[in-house]
């Protein structure tokens, strides 16, 4: 659940918008990424999250949460989704997935 979650949160921060219709439908090598940063040894364990689909809704839902509360006054963010991570940054909205898209 750590990968599904995780790929949903990446989506949102790279690309400011959640996945459309395939919650999983991140590029692979994304995938394989961020399984590795978080030490899970079989990333096609992201396929079962298609087995259960509120499981995606309830995660975008939790996300949304979390961000409007960091983006909200005195919360800690910046306002906007991307969170606090400016322009000028090499972490470039949309960077991760073209370069691997």
């Amino acid at each position: 659940m750590k990968l599904d979650f995780a790929a949903q949160l990446g989506t949102v921060r790279f690309l400011g918008t959640f996945p459309s219709d395939d919650p999983i439908g991140v590029p692979t090598v994304v995938v394989d990424y961020v399984a590795e940063l978080l030490g899970i040894a079989d990333p096609s364990c992201i396929k079962a999250y298609t087995k259960r689909p509120k499981t995606a809704y309830e995660h975008a839902r939790e996300i949304q949460r979390t961000l409007a509360t960091a983006a909200s006054p005195g919360g800690g963010g910046a306002g906007r989704l991307g969170g606090p991570r400016g322009r000028g940054t090499a972490a470039r909205p949309k960077a991760l997935f073209v370069h691997w898209g």
